[in-house]
Formats: C-alpha cells, sequence, structure tokens
C-alpha cells in the first residue's frame, strides 16, 4: 500500500497544477484518489451531461471528441481532465472515451472542490490553460473569474 501511496504522489508531483505543493499537500490529495479501470471503447465522459470527478491518466490513452465527434486531443498518462466542468459548474464541452484499456485516478467533486479551496494556485493554474491555450472548446469562460482577475 504504501508503494502505491508513493506512486500516486509522484504521478501528482508531474502534474503541472499539482507541482507547486509539498509533499504533505501531495499527500492529503493522494489519499483521496480512487483508483478505476475503463476498457476500451468505454465513455468517460459525456459532452453535456452532468460531471462529478476529476480524472488522472495513470495508464493508457483517451480521446477528447468535440462537438462534431472529432477527435480534438489524445491524452496519455499523467494529462488530466474533468476539471473544467468542476470548476466552471457546468456540463462538460467535450466528450472524453477510452482509446486503450485504461487506469485513471479519480478525485471526487468535494475533494476536488477542498484542494482548491486549500490550494489556490491550482486553480489558478487550470484558469491559466483554460483562457490561454489548452481549453479553447468554447469561446465564452465557462469559470467564475478570479477576484484579482475582474
Amino acid at each position: 500500500m504504501e508503494e502505491e501511496a508513493n506512486q500516486r504522489i509522484l504521478s501528482l508531483r508531474n502534474i503541472p497544477i499539482f507541482s507547486a505543493l509539498s509533499e504533505e499537500e501531495l499527500y492529503e490529495i493522494a489519499k483521496r484518489l480512487k483508483v478505476i479501470h475503463i476498457e476500451n471503447g468505454q465513455t468517460i465522459i459525456q459532452e453535456d451531461e452532468e460531471s462529478s470527478s476529476f480524472y488522472i491518466l495513470w495508464s493508457g490513452e483517451v480521446d477528447v471528441m468535440a462537438k462534431n465527434r472529432m477527435i480534438v486531443r489524445l491524452l496519455k498518462k499523467g494529462e488530466y481532465f474533468g476539471e473544467i466542468s468542476l470548476i466552471g459548474e457546468t456540463k462538460p464541452t467535450a466528450t472524453v472515451k477510452a482509446a486503450t484499456d485504461v487506469s485513471l485516478l479519480c478525485l471526487d467533486k468535494d475533494s476536488f472542490s477542498k484542494a482548491l479551496e486549500r490550494h489556490p494556485k491550482i486553480r489558478e493554474h487550470i484558469e491559466r490553460h483554460y483562457y490561454f491555450g489548452t481549453y479553447k472548446f468554447e469561446k465564452k469562460p465557462v469559470m467564475p473569474p478570479l477576484p484579482w482577475t475582474k
């Protein structure tokens, strides 16, 4: 169990949104993560349907598909998804399907919200990526602005 916890912490440390956190802070998040396994072809997040988790790809690959079902991105180990609908409290703007058998680290909405409250740098990083390049599936922002960005 200790080895798996260390692997989870290492996975978190390698994800840019968590990179500024201390070992103790990473451990607090890591112990809330659940591992789920999804078979090739299964839908993980469906566009315009409720989503209640943040996912980190631990193994395998997933396709991110836009409204026209065109693949706009292939995510690999260490990449994450599901955060935009949790922060913006909106429905997902894309469908995410397993392109291979995958293992995901999953953080439920409540745990994700607590992590954002305790560590504002996580939200800042996500917001920066959304507004400046990574998440341009829509033209309108889906997250409320941070107080200092008004």
